[in-house]
Formats: structure tokens, sequence, C-alpha cells
């Protein structure tokens, strides 16, 4: 009698296990999901900066990245001048709350340094826009 306890208390036990190893593997892929929009226009923006297509990546932007002394010419200088052009990159983080999202991660440059870097966004008529980047 005393074993089939022992067997029924492992069976739960491990039922258990699995019941929150699942829970946790939705909430993951959930999170995953509903962030995926910042990751995909950090990777759009990333890959025009890549391909040094200034004038792409500068139509990402919001209005307001815009107003300052920023325009295609101006991205290109600050990208090409500071060896600041992306080869490779991967977000570790990445979150979205209400109009305004993030994503941060590393990047390897082209000059094959490696650096941080982080965007952040605004959904301006349904559209995420970079209002901010850092690449360091």
């Amino acid at each position: 009698m005393r074993r089939r306890v022992t067997v029924v208390t492992i069976a739960a036990a491990v039922a258990v296990l699995l019941l929150c190893a699942g829970l946790i593997a939705a909430l993951v892929v959930g999170v995953l999901a509903l962030t995926s929009p910042v990751a995909q226009a950090g990777d759009a923006f990333m890959q025009a900066l890549k391909e040094r297509d200034y004038g792409r990546a500068y139509r990402l932007c919001a209005p307001v990245l815009k107003e300052g002394p920023c325009d295609p010419a101006d991205l290109s200088t600050l990208i090409e001048e500071r060896a600041l052009r992306p080869d490779t990159w991967s977000w570790n983080s990445r979150s979205i709350g209400g109009d305004e999202g993030s994503v941060e991660g590393r990047v390897t440059y082209a000059n094959g340094r490696s650096g941080d870097v982080a965007i952040e966004f605004v959904r301006m008529e349904g559209q995420w826009r970079v209002a901010h980047f850092s690449l360091r």
C-alpha cells in the first residue's frame, strides 16, 4: 500500500511539473508573438543600415527623430564616419506598452567590432517607427 502511495505521489508531482513547464512555454511563446512586431521593425531598420539604404532607414523613422538634424545624408554620415554599419544583430530584450515599444540586443559591425544596440519605437497609423536608436 505504501509503495502505491509513493508511485501516485511521484506521478502527481511529475504531472504538476509538466503542467508548469507547459504554462511557462505558452507564456514565453505568447510574449514573443506579442512583441514580434517591434522585433520585425528593428530588423527592417538594421537591414536598411546594413545595406546602406539610408533613404529606406529614414522612412522607417518617426517624425520625432526626423525633427533633429537627421535626413538620409546625415544618417549615412553618422553610420559611415563612426563605423557603425551593422553586419549581424540579435535581440535579447523586446517590449511593447501601448503605442511604444523597444528592442535591445547585440550587434556586430561590418568592421568586426561588437557592441550594443537599442531602438525605441512609436506606433503611428498602425506602423512601428523608430523614435530613437543607439549603436554602441
